[in-house]
């Protein structure tokens, strides 16, 4: 069994700007930063944590630096906690990339599971690292809490992974907060949550909450 502290990464400039950011290496901005000190505050009041995994982007590497730094941990960078390759999409707003590619989009509205982004990734590919590296984790470190900071679509092909293969209930799809954090207990066949996609240890100043 391992607690897992699940986070994700705090608000980024294309963020804001309303932007597919995907594997683009995008810094947080000065709200993002100041999430990723709430976040540590949150965590390391509540939780013992042995070891810090992350994304290797740094707007998630960034997320949990102050955790690590804290405690005098690495932060343990693994390219297989990315978000999700948006291909052709990247640097796009939202409906800029709607407008030029309608027929993936269509799609993605339907069967978003399976269909790539242009020149990119499916969410089922991503749903496939994700669960492989949590597995990779639960191995490493049994019995420890370890936190991890990813991002909104691999968190949410995560949980969609899990509840696939029953280790988890089905969910709808849901909006995962900029610096939220998710606890659960795993132990490779089931998950016991304690908490889901909460960002209440936020000030209100640096809750961004419309947004993805």
């Amino acid at each position: 069994m391992v607690k897992i502290i699940l986070i994700r990464h705090g608000f980024s400039e294309y963020n804001k700007l309303r932007k597919y950011s995907g594997q683009l290496d995008v810094a947080l901005d000065e709200i993002g930063k100041q999430q990723a000190k709430d976040t540590a505050d949150f965590i390391l009041k509540r939780y013992k944590v042995d070891a810090v995994y992350s994304s290797d982007l740094s707007r998630a590497v960034s997320t949990v630096q102050p955790i690590a730094d804290t405690l005098k941990l690495d932060v343990i960078k693994k390219k297989e906690l990315r978000e999700i390759d948006v291909g052709l999409w990247h640097d796009l707003g939202f409906e800029e990339a709607r407008e030029k590619f309608p027929e993936t989009a269509k799609i993605l509205d339907t069967d978003h599971l399976s269909v790539r982004y242009d020149g990119g990734e499916s969410y089922k590919e991503v749903m496939e690292r994700m669960l492989y590296t949590l597995d990779e984790i639960l191995e490493k470190h049994n019995g420890k809490t370890i936190a991890i900071a990813s991002h909104n679509g691999s968190i949410k092909a995560l949980f969609a992974a899990m509840a696939l293969k029953g280790i988890m209930p089905q969910r709808e799809k849901s909006f995962m907060p900029n610096a939220s954090i998710s606890v659960f207990d795993y132990d490779g066949k089931n998950a016991e949550f304690e908490l889901m996609g909460y960002n209440g240890h936020l000030n209100r100043s640096n809750s961004e909450t419309k947004v993805v």
